[in-house]
């Protein structure tokens, strides 16, 4: 089994626990992209629909309904992160 060592810490790592970790944050990371991007496609939504209708009323009619954007709730808990050095590796956790 091989090993990894740490000099900042003077402790070896497994290049499993290396990849799990790395798994795990890049799934997280995936999860929040996700939530912003659907975030975006509401908000998108909402700007269409809106200029959908000023195109078809007459110019001297004002718009029936006010345009309001507001952040959807998310779907995620956003933590801290903090840097972690591993062998030549910097992970963020």
């Amino acid at each position: 089994m091989h090993y990894m060592e740490d000099p900042y810490l003077g402790r070896t790592h497994k290049p499993e626990n290396f990849l799990q970790r790395f798994l795990e944050l890049t799934m997280e990371n995936h999860r929040q992209t996700y939530a912003s991007l659907r975030n975006l496609e509401t908000k998108v939504g909402v700007i269409t629909s809106y200029l959908s209708e000023i195109e078809t009323r007459q110019p001297e009619e004002p718009p029936t309904t006010p345009i309001k954007i507001e952040k959807q709730p998310s779907t995620h808990k956003v933590k801290k992160q903090k840097k972690v050095k591993v062998g030549s590796y910097a992970l963020s956790t």
